[in-house]
Parts: structure tokens; C-alpha cells; sequence
């Protein structure tokens, strides 16, 4: 289960990014990676700096299978 990300202070159109890098060891492969994601109000998902999604509606998990994206190497996901 994931966690709930929250501030005690908030503005009006305010945006919240997040990012985390991670690198895949040379010559390993990746059997299956997804990614579970639901956010109030509305998210981008980018991986590598290209966007791979979209979604909206807090109270649908949006599932996105990044298994054929991830090849070794230095990789960073990040939810805007």
C-alpha cells in the first residue's frame, strides 16, 4: 500500500511534484513492473522525462504497465 502525501499548507492551484531515481543493473532484465497510482485532483506520470499518463479521478487507481520502458540503466519516474 502506498502512502499519503499532504502539507499543512496548501495554496489555490498549487502544484506538487515528485520524482525518484532509480538504475537498473546492466544485464539484468525486468520480468514486470507496474505502477499503481491515484491522486485527488488530477496527475501526470513521467518516466525518463516523457509523460506516460494521465488521470483525474481520486477514486479510480490508474495502472500503468512500465515493463517494456525499463531496460538497464538510470531511470527517474515523477508524478507532477
Amino acid at each position: 500500500m502506498g502512502r499519503w502525501i499532504w502539507t499543512d499548507t496548501t495554496t489555490d492551484k498549487q502544484a506538487c511534484r515528485l520524482w525518484h531515481a532509480f538504475d537498473i543493473p546492466e544485464g539484468a532484465v525486468v520480468s514486470r513492473a507496474t505502477l499503481y497510482i491515484t491522486v485527488d485532483n488530477g496527475f501526470r506520470l513521467l518516466l525518463d522525462g516523457e509523460e506516460i499518463g494521465q488521470g483525474s479521478d481520486w477514486r479510480c487507481i490508474s495502472v500503468f504497465d512500465l515493463t517494456w520502458f525499463l531496460k538497464p540503466g538510470h531511470h527517474v519516474v515523477a508524478v507532477e
